[in-house]
């Protein structure tokens, strides 16, 4: 087995644990976003602006920082099949 491969295997793991987690920023995020966006929602829901601001610049971090993990790890898993079509053409 070659190393490639070991990084393609790990890459296509972590991209799939991190989907949920992008999925779940996505929805916070948006959420927020919205009600940062619309501040009439807040009027209607009682939500305090400061801890929706919170919530929101909290989440970017993290959400920004995965969505980077999950760029690279895209491109490990785009470039292995034309990576081993390379090789298989040269044998």
């Amino acid at each position: 087995m070659n190393k490639f491969f070991t990084w393609y295997t790990l890459s296509r793991t972590i991209h799939r644990i991190f989907v949920s987690v992008v999925i779940i920023g996505t929805i916070i995020m948006g959420g927020t976003g919205s009600m940062l966006k619309y501040p009439a929602l807040n009027t209607l829901l009682n939500l305090d602006l400061g801890m929706i601001r919170a919530v929101h610049n909290a989440v970017s971090s993290y959400f920004g920082g995965i969505l980077a993990i999950m760029a690279i790890t895209g491109s490990i898993m785009y470039i292995y099949p034309w990576y081993m079509r390379k090789k298989q053409q040269r044998s």
